[in-house]
């Protein structure tokens, strides 16, 4: 999903393989994301923008698939791995302070 989104942008698909894999693996739509935004913290600054668009705009605000209490969990779970990230990652701290933010 992750890279399919990184080269398409389409969120509707990115929507259906985010509701296929939590369905299929039996994983919450707040961990799933979790992970996919700590992904997103190894990314360049204008790729770590669409991934975070992607969680904040589209899958919190426009479709609801998380609530906002669920989102900080995404956000704890993401930052849970922050610091062995930050080593080969620099932006990654940047990065994980905006999602806090």
């Amino acid at each position: 999903m992750f890279n399919e989104y990184k080269e398409s942008e389409d969120k509707e698909h990115a929507k259906e393989e985010l509701l296929s894999i939590c369905d299929q693996y039996h994983i919450s739509h707040f961990s799933f994301l979790g992970y996919f935004l700590n992904n997103s913290l190894a990314e360049k600054p204008s790729d770590f923008e669409k991934y975070a668009n992607l969680v904040f705009e589209y899958f919190l605000n426009e479709q609801s698939l998380i609530s906002k209490e669920e989102l900080l969990e995404s956000i704890n779970i993401c930052v849970a791995h922050l610091p062995d990230l930050i080593i080969d990652y620099p932006n990654g701290k940047q990065y994980a302070c905006r999602l806090i933010d």
